[in-house]
């Protein structure tokens, strides 16, 4: 699942470096970089320079990440409408707010809280 996280993040926001797509999966920078170098071996994201700072580099979805993590999301989205198919629809509306709600980016972790997920 940790795979699904980082590449849909990838997929939404497009190139982010490491601490910052860590900090939005709520994840350690060495479980991101862990993560992220088996994801760069599966040929699933590459690195880019950062046009805003020549010495950083940017993780990016090469086109099998992006069609890989265009078919979880989509499946993922599928299973979830099937599992809640039978809410009627104000309280799928509400459900629906409080996950996006849950989902954006907040306020950072503190890195002991991060290094227990």
């Amino acid at each position: 699942m940790p795979r699904f996280h980082l590449l849909a993040e990838l997929a939404r926001h497009g190139p982010l470096r490491l601490t910052q797509l860590g900090d939005r999966v709520g994840i350690s920078q060495g479980t991101a970089s862990t993560l992220t170098e088996a994801l760069v071996r599966d040929g699933l994201i590459g690195r880019s320079a950062d046009p805003r700072d020549g010495r950083a580099t940017r993780l990016v979805l090469t086109t099998e990440g992006r069609e890989r993590a265009q078919a979880w999301i989509r499946d993922y989205e599928r299973a979830a409408q099937e599992i809640f198919a039978a809410l009627p629809p104000e309280q799928w509306s509400a459900l629906t707010a409080m996950l996006r709600a849950l989902s954006a980016p907040g306020p950072q972790k503190p890195e002991r809280e991060r290094e227990r997920t």
